[in-house]
């Protein structure tokens, strides 16, 4: 049971991050939840268009439900 736990802590913990060149646009670290696809997809493309890369601030609803 603790091992099982621990597997789960290990996975709402753990790091994930989106950088474009040398800029960082989403760290789950920082915020804690997992961005909105589309908000990156976004951002992705503005860059791609010359504009300044920004954080990504839309977050993906959760469906997880810890009891």
């Amino acid at each position: 049971m603790l091992a099982y736990f621990y597997f789960v802590a290990c996975i709402i913990l753990g790091s994930f991050e989106i950088t474009v060149g040398d800029s960082l646009i989403f760290s789950k670290l920082h915020c804690g939840r997992f961005p909105e696809p589309m908000a990156v997809v976004n951002q992705i493309s503005a860059i791609a268009s010359g504009q300044k890369p920004e954080t990504v601030t839309e977050y993906e609803e959760s469906s997880c439900v810890l009891l």
